[in-house]
């Protein structure tokens, strides 16, 4: 083996004469063990000689399952294992290999090595390394060394996608430090690499450039004869002369079903914003603008008429190609923090979004996942809590709380979690002097035994101390603004319902503020005028919700009911801005203000116009109870087609699958509503809304009673509005997606119930088929464990639970859909399915939506989505 440039690298090749190439595997020496390998070629004696004196190999990482090579030899011969990409985990490549970890983009591993994602490449989940010391970049095939001293992409005709392998070779570029760039495919580059992929990249967009503006990104047109790997240079043979520019070709949103045609663009454009929220520092109404072609955000000033049309672009990023989970306006600046992706993946981190500065977007953070954080504005900076992959804790990762500044830097870390205490999805509160921290954890993983926690910064080491008794408890969280410097509020469901308390820091003392013990209080917000405090709580309903203005001491003040859900969109002062929808209008908003102290009053704030709201609506409402097996009285709402099926015609019905039942505007509904097909939504054990001892039934239970819900359920369908069983199927998204797929495959003796329903078709969207591989892939195992219980402790169980393992019961059709970069339900789930179903001969379809990840964005994706489901309802009869 060759020395590189550091003393831990060496590197092997083997020559290919008919691509002109050097084939290269590099191995990394690590002080201690293990050694590492990468994309391994075929050694010859003497280099496996070497290899065994400097201790052998302990794993192999693979870039791409192209670049297995001689992965299986090494690993029986050093009894290594081997780490690939996650994304490719179905590829035949890797069958048999000792698989050991996949590999997911963005994820630091023990032994120093980061991954990085290169999209758009000849395999799906191509990954990029940056060894430890981050100076030296270890590339697949995406990146080529063909001439000594430059760098070139991977020929045209090999890509997946062209302007997505740009964007890769670009991030690349802009990681700091980059010394050398080893390549398995060519000739590396040990010095001055970070310029050399500059100035790839810089060629690249240039070229992309180019031909946009010509409107002729065309593939290279060759001989049958032509090597496509020989091109020296692809980037300047990929420029033609310009031609004149293709208009491109309308989408046509309009699917046809039973004789109808169902236009989507109304549904999704008809009101296209969404995501709204008030900035009141910066005196603007944010929001999500959804075009036909792209999903923008949007500022608008609070003052004066608002029109939403006239909102000015605050980025210029699609977030149809990303995922943007929450946002928080920094006080005294025109700016955001937000927590995002970069590809729709739910790898999320911390980004700064500057309105002043043209909506310039900064990553702050560079770790796995961030739950969620919370500003420090005093000392300028922010806190948030990072989960790391780590093998030995109990659901494969630690958590820590860390600070950065605002401006971004380095990082503090503060303390990290325990498998007793475990840290979680939880919003960080700074105390006003800096001293401590107050954060969220799960007791033992158990989400249902949330508790406060309490970080002491000024002690050494800082301490962490659980400040609630640990009692079972699903909501808990602080509210934001403190009533004084020493008095902040929490909310909490101890008593089976949620109830708001007042928690002195100093001494610890607890007081109850409310006394709910069977409404469900879903919000609260501290309004202040003058030296006036008092507190709005929302009490939410199945069919209403209930505004409260209450005292500090609990007592009722005045109310006001409305017929929807409501959301809160921000405070400040003596105000609330809300959101309001129902099963019955869209959107529509207002702002409360105290008037005095023991009133207050509602003013519409901007909404939706009747005229726009009644072209989307195609059903009728009607809330109904359905009676279960245990007499418990399930709420539900029932859209029946406002345009029945003609007389003679299949009438047909879709229940969801899960959570039904909330009051809220469904555009699904109104869709399947619009093709004459009737709509059922029932609040299933589990539901929320309903208290805590509803909410925790399924607890544990994940595929049984809560199926059996859906079967008594779909019985009220046949009792109440005379519909066949087989002419009722199953959708659902996520849970639901599961609960599809185990509804239609369900063994009748689960739970001792001998509980069955014939469904005739259903609809998975991104759903799980195997909890034990679910569990092993997904970013919220612990979810898995509440609701399933623990794979490695109850395998049986757990199978038992599965609808990959009874397909023996599957006797009606079922489309899934899935979006190829899911991270919460890994895209695995879906395939695996299929493919047991072509196995089987089972009537299956499956669709899988490239760049999309959990939830399918974007008009053009929908009309796909639509067009999918109404097409496989007519192939298979159910028309």
């Amino acid at each position: 083996m060759k020395s590189l440039h550091r003393p831990d690298l060496f590197a092997w090749s083997s020559f290919d004469e008919a691509r002109n190439v050097d084939f290269t595997g590099h191995l990394l020496v690590i002080d201690g063990g293990p050694n590492v390998a990468f994309d391994p070629m075929p050694m010859s004696d003497h280099d496996l000689a070497h290899v065994e004196q400097l201790g052998g190999i302990g794993w192999i990482l693979i870039s791409n399952a192209d670049h297995v090579r001689d992965a299986a030899a090494l690993c029986k011969r050093f009894d290594a294992k081997v780490a690939a990409p996650g994304a490719e985990r179905d590829r035949p490549e890797f069958a048999g290999l000792p698989v050991g970890l996949w590999l997911q983009p963005d994820e630091g591993l023990t032994f120093g090595v980061h991954c990085i994602g290169m999209r758009g490449s000849k395999t799906r989940g191509e990954l990029a390394f940056v060894l430890p010391g981050g100076d030296t970049v270890l590339c697949g095939d995406l990146i080529r060394g063909q001439r000594a001293g430059s760098l070139n992409l991977l020929p045209d005709p090999k890509l997946k996608d062209k302007a997505a392998a740009v964007q890769s070779v670009q991030a690349l570029a802009e990681r700091n430090g980059i010394e050398a760039v080893l390549l398995g495919d060519g000739q590396s580059i040990f010095r001055d690499g970070g310029t050399r992929l500059r100035e790839l990249a810089s060629a690249l967009t240039m070229l992309l450039l180019i031909l946009t503006t010509v409107g002729c990104v065309r593939s290279i047109v060759r001989p049958p004869e032509a090597n496509l790997e020989a091109d020296p240079n692809p980037v300047e043979s990929s420029v033609e002369a310009p031609v004149e520019a293709v208009t491109p070709t309308p989408l046509n949103t309009v699917v046809q079903f039973a004789g109808r045609g169902i236009d989507i663009e109304p549904h999704l454009q008809g009101f296209p914003y969404r995501g709204f929220q008030v900035s009141p520092h910066m005196g603007k109404l944010l929001y999500f603008h959804k075009g036909s072609d792209a999903r923008g955000l949007r500022a608008l000033p609070l003052d004066g008429e608002l029109d939403l049309a006239a909102g000015v672009p605050v980025t210029d990023i699609d977030w149809n190609t990303r995922s943007l989970s929450r946002w928080e306006e920094i006080p005294g600046t025109e700016s955001l923090l937000v927590i995002a992706d970069e590809d729709n993946a739910e790898f999320f981190d911390v980004y700064r979004i500057d309105l002043a500065d043209g909506g310039s977007i900064r990553k702050l953070t560079d770790v796995p996942y961030v739950y969620g954080f919370g500003l420090d504005m005093p000392r300028e900076r922010f806190a948030y809590v990072a989960r790391y992959p780590k093998e030995d804790r109990v659901v494969g990762f630690e958590t820590c709380l860390e600070f950065m500044p605002l401006t971004g830097g380095e990082k503090e870390v503060v303390v990290c979690d325990t498998d007793a205490l475990p840290f979680t999805w939880s919003r960080v509160t700074v105390a006003p002097d800096g001293s401590r921290v107050w954060m969220r954890a799960n007791t033992e993983n158990d989400r249902a035994r949330g508790n406060l926690l309490e970080i002491d910064l000024g002690d050494d080491p800082v301490t962490v101390a659980q400040i609630t008794e640990d009692v079972p408890r699903q909501e808990m969280g602080m509210l934001r603004e403190w009533l004084d410097p020493d008095t902040f509020l929490y909310a909490s469901d101890e008593g089976g319902f949620a109830n708001l308390y007042e928690h002195n820091v100093l001494t610890r003392e607890v007081r109850a503020i409310t006394d709910h013990t069977d409404e469900v209080m879903n919000g609260a917000r501290v309004l202040r005028s003058g030296d006036v405090t008092r507190l709005i709580t929302t009490i939410r309903r199945p069919y209403e919700t209930e505004l409260q203005l209450i005292d500090l001491d609990g007592n009722v003040l005045a109310t006001q009911v409305m017929e929807a859900g409501l959301y809160d969109l921000g405070h400040h002062g003596d105000s609330l801005w809300m959101y309001a929808t129902s099963r019955k209008f869209k959107v529509d908003m207002f702002r409360l203000t105290l008037d005095s102290p023991d009133s207050f009053s509602v003013h519409p704030f901007v909404g939706m116009s009747e005229e726009d709201a009644a072209a989307l609506v195609h059903c009728d409402i009607e809330r109904i109870e359905v009676e279960t097996f245990d007499g418990r009285k399930l709420h539900a709402y029932l859209s029946t087609p406002r345009v029945a099926p003609a007389e003679g015609e299949r009438k047909l019905a879709a229940i969801v699958a899960f959570y039904g039942g909330g009051n809220y505007f469904d555009t699904t509904s109104q869709i399947y509503c619009e093709a004459g097909v009737t709509h059922l939504s029932p609040a299933v054990r589990g539901s929320w809304g309903f208290g805590q001892e509803f909410m925790q039934l399924n607890d544990g239970d994940l595929g049984g009673d809560e199926i059996v819900d859906l079967h008594y359920a779909a019985q009220w369908l046949v009792d109440n509005r005379g519909f066949a069983p087989r002419d009722i199927g199953v959708v659902g998204g996520s849970h639901g997606g599961y609960a599809t797929m185990r509804a239609l495959t369900f063994p009748p003796e689960t739970n001792d119930r001998n509980s069955d329903f014939d469904f005739g078709w259903g609809v998975s969207f991104y759903g799980f088929s195997d909890i034990k591989t679910f569990w092993e892939t997904c970013n919220i195992p612990d979810w898995v464990l509440l609701e399933a219980g623990d794979p490695a402790t109850e395998p049986e169980k757990i199978r038992e639970r599965s609808p990959l393992y009874h397909l023996d019961k599957l006797d009606s059709p079922i489309l899934l859909l899935h979006g190829e970069n899911d991270q919460r339900v890994p895209v695995q789930e879906s395939r695996q399915f299929d493919e047991a179903c072509k196995a089987a001969s089972k009537d299956c379809t499956y669709i899988e939506f490239e760049g999309q990840g959990h939830g399918l964005k974007g008009l053009a994706n929908q009309v796909r989505v639509w067009t999918s489901v109404f097409s496989f309802l007519s192939s298979t009869g159910l028309q």
